[in-house]
């Protein structure tokens, strides 16, 4: 019979009963059907652990893409400097306009004080209003890109908020 080691050494068979025979055999079935199971585990825990890891790298992932949202949303709110440098310009016109205006109205106080006719005054009133009705709409003009701006850092302070969840959520 050939030993571990390599080398071959006699051995003494002796007969067995039916019982022992069917014992043996059983016996080699419970080591088999062990070493199946532990086989058939080992395969369950390491899916389990692909399973775990790929499920760790698809949350990694995704918080990745999260960040690189946030990050996003961030550094290009809307168009924050544009709208504020319109708002900027809607300011210089409404001042310029209420300046047509006051100069109107020295004009009108001009040539009243001088006696001019109510035909000039009129006319110098007529000036007066749409100059003043100008500066209105203008004006309006100024609030509507003034909401722009308000809409620009409310989406900035989105994004921010978001953030800050997304650096606290695991």
């Amino acid at each position: 019979m050939s030993q571990s080691n390599g080398t071959v050494e006699p051995e003494q068979l002796a007969e067995s009963t039916l019982i022992q025979y069917n014992q043996a055999i059983t016996s080699w079935q419970n080591v088999i059907a062990r070493a199946n199971a532990q086989a058939a585990a080992q395969q369950r825990a390491a899916a389990a652990a692909a399973a775990r890891q790929k499920q760790l790298l698809d949350n990694l992932n995704n918080a990745i893409t999260t960040v690189d949202n946030d990050l996003s949303a961030m550094q290009s709110p809307g168009n924050l400097s544009g709208d504020l440098g319109q708002v900027d310009g809607d300011l210089g016109q409404v001042k310029a306009d209420l300046g047509q205006v006051h100069a109107d109205n020295g004009q009108l106080s001009s040539d009243a004080k001088s006696g001019e006719d109510h035909g000039v005054l009129c006319e110098d009133v007529a000036v007066e209003y749409q100059d003043a009705r100008v500066a209105v709409q203008d004006g309006h003009v100024m609030l509507q890109d003034v909401g722009q701006v308000a809409g620009d850092v409310h989406q900035t302070q989105g994004a921010i908020g978001s953030a800050t969840g997304d650096r606290a959520s695991p």
